[in-house]
């Protein structure tokens, strides 16, 4: 299979769950749009590092390396620090194979034109539970508005 067909499938198995690729919001950010764009970090190691569509795709690679990795290096805003590492992808040739495959299908979704909804301000209205138990998006909406004072 091509790198990004068994990206997919490793995506459908490991990565889903909390990042889509149609620009919904879960627990972490979209993959789609994501690749080659400007991304807004709330937590880093790296003070002052920052990642745009103008860097070189190896400084792209480098970071969503990282990430699975090493996940709380480098934090998406307004996104907590919730991703467990992923030692699945890590410590073989085999694991870096499938690693290298996730990259290239996100690079096949996350080229594609996308705007997050999100305002980096809206963190605590966003993710309002602990850690372990972020509280998804469309939840809160849900919530939001069956508070919201009703028209007469």
């Amino acid at each position: 299979l091509p790198y990004v067909k068994v990206g997919e499938k490793l995506y459908n198995q490991n990565c889903a769950q909390c990042h889509s690729v149609d620009g919904k919001i879960i627990i972490g950010p979209t993959w789609k749009g994501l690749w080659k764009s400007k991304v807004n970090f709330s937590e880093s190691n790296v003070p002052g590092y920052a990642l745009d569509e103008n860097d070189s795709d190896q400084k792209w690679e480098d970071y969503i390396r990282e990430s699975v990795l090493q996940p709380a290096a480098k934090i998406v805003a307004p996104f907590p620090n919730v991703m467990p590492t992923q030692p699945q992808f890590a410590g073989s040739e085999v694991n870096e194979e499938k690693l290298r495959a996730i990259i290239e299908y996100m690079k096949s979704v996350g080229s594609q034109p996308y705007n997050p909804p999100i305002n980096p301000t809206d963190k605590p209205d966003l993710f309002n539970a602990d850690k372990d138990h972020p509280v998804h998006p469309e939840s809160l909406a849900a919530k939001k508005s069956a508070a919201a004072p009703k028209a007469p």
